[in-house]
């Protein structure tokens, strides 16, 4: 057996986990990918939607008025599931350890979905029956403004009007309409193949352009600054990284595993 390939579908796994779990290939970030701190605040992948431990306790905080004993407890809940995810997510092509096996990947998976579960529960435990009756609302309102590219955590500074808030909401609708469904080329092997990378990188630069359309010139600067305090390489290269974590220590949703995550990965040359 050759001994050189012999790892490639434990990377593979690897990659999928995290990105599956953690949150994904970001959307929400400006086209070409932006950089920064990693767990709330990035938009999860394959069609799950933002929940309350994703989210920064900033944004859920400008929303829900939270207090400071709320916040406090959040934030614990929070980054309490950043410790763990860390201490058992593998980080494809960092360091010279090898990844974990097969099975050690499975139960990780499982291990942090069940986490993330309670993570949600405590925290929607924690809000007041008005509170809770918001969350859904805010939650769908923050997907959507980071799939256009617009930093979750800034969201409490934008101070956005009502006005504001339901154009981006139809910009991000069209945005979501655009995109590949499971089964046109969102799965392996099924359905038509993705678009390709560059039309996707257009059309997510359109509507970033058309949300910005709808700021203010200082809501513009307040994105625009912290987008440049957290540069990034281009999506696939470099670190990878997602705008999101209270703390900002650049942890991030990984590159696609070999080919994408909707081809099939490329055969190892021959002997």
């Amino acid at each position: 057996m050759n001994t050189r390939f012999a790892r490639k579908p434990s990377v593979f796994l690897a990659a999928l986990l995290i990105g599956t779990v953690s949150g994904s290939i970001a959307l929400c970030q400006p086209p070409g990918g932006f950089g920064g701190p990693g767990g709330p605040g990035r938009r999860p992948m394959g069609g799950r939607q933002l929940s309350p431990n994703q989210a920064p306790l900033s944004a859920l905080t400008a929303g829900l008025q939270l207090t400071d004993a709320q916040k406090t407890q959040i934030q614990s809940i929070q980054n309490g599931l950043k410790q763990l995810r860390e201490s058992i997510m593998p980080r494809p092509g960092q360091g010279n350890e090898p990844p974990p096996d097969r099975e050690t990947m499975r139960a990780n998976m499982e291990r942090l979905r069940a986490a993330e579960q309670k993570a949600n529960r405590e925290i929607t435990a924690l809000l007041t029956a008005t509170q809770k009756s918001k969350l859904p609302a805010l939650l769908k309102q923050l997907e959507g403004i980071g799939a256009l590219g617009i930093p979750l955590q800034v969201y409490d500074e934008l101070e956005l009007t009502a006005a504001q808030k339901t154009q981006l909401n139809a910009i991000a609708k069209r945005m979501r309409d655009t995109m590949p469904r499971p089964g046109e080329g969102g799965e392996r092997g099924q359905g038509n193949p993705p678009p390709p990378r560059e039309e996707m990188e257009r059309n997510r630069q359109q509507f970033h352009e058309e949300a910005m359309a709808v700021l203010t010139d200082a809501q513009k600067t307040t994105v625009q600054e912290f987008i440049e305090a957290h540069p990034r390489p281009p999506f696939g290269g470099g670190r990878p990284g997602g705008h999101g974590g209270p703390v900002g220590d650049g942890d991030g949703p990984p590159p696609p595993p070999p080919g994408g995550f909707g081809e099939k990965p490329p055969a190892p040359p021959a002997d």
